[in-house]
């Protein structure tokens, strides 16, 4: 009995790095447009939003796709400080920004 016990915690101990997750710290260096985040959502696509005072984030796990508020592009974000970011049950993305209530269009990639 003992020499299984010794077993499966020598067993254990060395498994354990190999399970291991890496992580990664995001900057405003590495993608991050403001390092002052308000909030981090995950959508039914799996992607996580992050809304930032300096443009709302769409994270894949892999790479950022950035929204910024454009004041020539009527389909942009209405502000570049976001506050909030929810989806309702019908799927609608809904954006919370200083200046005011935005819907994203998934479709179009636009607001």
């Amino acid at each position: 009995m003992k020499k299984r016990l010794i077993f499966f915690l020598l067993l254990t101990t060395f498994l354990y790095p190999v399970s291991a997750q890496t992580s990664r710290l995001y900057t405003s260096e590495l993608g991050l447009p403001n390092s002052q985040i308000n909030r981090i959502c995950q959508d039914g696509h799996d992607f996580l939003w992050v809304c930032t005072e300096g443009g709302l984030l769409r994270f894949d796990g892999v790479s950022f796709e950035e929204f910024r508020h454009d004041q020539n592009n009527d389909f942009s974000l209405l502000s570049d400080s976001v506050h909030d970011f929810c989806e309702d049950g019908h799927g609608v993305k809904w954006v919370g920004t200083a200046s005011g209530l935005a819907i994203f269009d998934s479709e179009h990639s636009r607001f």
